[in-house]
């Protein structure tokens, strides 16, 4: 299941995402996980300032 999280916008994306579950996330900078540009984030893992993200799925 995608997830948009909230207060994220086309114009103000998230950023600095941290994966704190213990599975991996897919953050993309498209909504509703749509999109070339995504990156994997295995349990525990955070990504810089310059990661931008709009949508998450988890597996």
């Amino acid at each position: 299941m995608c997830i948009n999280p909230p207060d994220t916008t086309e114009e103000a994306p998230g950023n600095s995402p941290q994966n704190l579950t213990i599975s991996t996330a897919t953050v993309f900078l498209e909504t509703d996980c749509n999109g070339d540009t995504y990156s994997a984030m295995d349990p525990g893992k955070k990504l810089g300032e310059d990661t931008k993200i709009r949508s998450v799925i988890f597996s």
